[in-house]
């Protein structure tokens, strides 16, 4: 038994720490993987991304890199137009969710 710790903060396990979380789980890279393979061949901007899967713009680019290191998209920049292509993995992970 432990003795009660008055200067002890309480944890608050209700929160979902998304960022935590690998992106084939987080909600909001899932969101945004989603639309890429299902919009195939589109060059769309970051502000299409963000405005189709209601992510804010400012994460766009964040998850956008965590996709990429962990295989799932490759983003080419052409014209100063960022463009996301899915990965075969990208495509299989969004297969897996349906």
């Amino acid at each position: 038994m432990t003795a009660h710790e008055p200067n002890r903060s309480r944890s608050d396990n209700s929160v979902l720490q998304t960022e935590t979380l690998a992106p084939s789980r987080d909600p909001r890279t899932r969101r945004i993987i989603d639309y890429v393979v299902n919009n195939p061949g589109s060059s769309a901007t970051l502000r299409d991304i963000a405005v189709e899967t209601g992510e804010p713009l400012r994460d766009i680019t964040a998850q956008l890199d965590r996709l990429e290191k962990a295989g799932y998209v490759e983003l080419l920049d052409k014209s100063g137009c960022c463009i996301v292509l899915p990965t075969f993995e990208g495509e299989q992970l969004v297969q897996e969710g349906r």
